[in-house]
């Protein structure tokens, strides 16, 4: 009897832990990545590890392309550190660029990083961008008038760069600021902690239906 609830336990204990791997590995799967509005970004990241950079650190005026942040990399033709309240909307230091048309993006990001998202601010209101968020799952492209000023991503299967292209509004192609740029890392999760667990329990019962074994015989 004792030889029967150890191999029940095993198959039990490795079939469950099997299973909770599939399913960790099934929670992953998304087709693409796809974009947060604030309030969506600030609710689905919290307890998560975080990383902001705030632009407060630097010194104003013209930086290195490649420019790193303290949470990657941002390469654009001129990056510029400017603590104008007409670029910033307001705020100490915000990052703009000297060519208002060239691409901008953002990679390098810490490893695991699935979300993504900036506060932002245009001097040309409802211009138009197109933002392409590349992720491991896949490419996804946004082309739309700004409807505030937060652009945020996410992707479950990883983030590797996100890029900002100005299409203006009618004649007028005006700059752009990005600030409080913020990258998410998810915790472990919980379900492969629980399947350590099932595994130790079964260690457990091993041992003790072993013990068992030996007082029968």
């Amino acid at each position: 009897m004792a030889n029967t609830d150890y191999v029940l336990s095993k198959k039990l204990a490795c079939a469950v832990f099997a299973g909770s791997l599939v399913f960790v590995g099934l929670g992953t799967a998304q087709a693409l990545p796809v974009e947060l509005t604030a309030v969506q970004f600030a609710a689905q990241t919290v307890g998560l590890t975080t990383v902001v950079e705030t632009f407060e650190t630097f010194a104003t005026g013209l930086q290195s392309s490649p420019l790193t942040l303290s949470n990657g990399n941002y390469t654009s033709s001129y990056p510029d550190i400017s603590n104008d309240p007409s670029f910033c909307g307001g705020t100490t230091k915000c990052l703009i660029d000297g060519n208002n048309a060239v691409t901008r993006t953002f990679s390098a990001f810490p490893v695991d990083t699935t979300f993504w998202g900036t506060d932002f601010h245009t001097v040309t209101p409802m211009s138009i961008f197109q933002v392409t968020v590349i992720g491991l799952s896949g490419t996804s492209i946004f082309t739309h008038a700004t409807t505030g000023n937060f652009w945020g991503f996410y992707d479950s299967a990883g983030l590797s760069s996100v890029s900002f292209e100005n299409f203006g509004s009618g004649a007028t192609l005006g700059n752009y600021s990005f600030d409080n740029v913020t990258t998410a890392v998810p915790e472990p999760a919980s379900l492969s902690l629980v399947a350590l667990g099932l595994v130790g329990l079964w260690l457990k019962r091993n041992k003790n239906s072993t013990r068992l074994q030996k007082i029968v015989r």
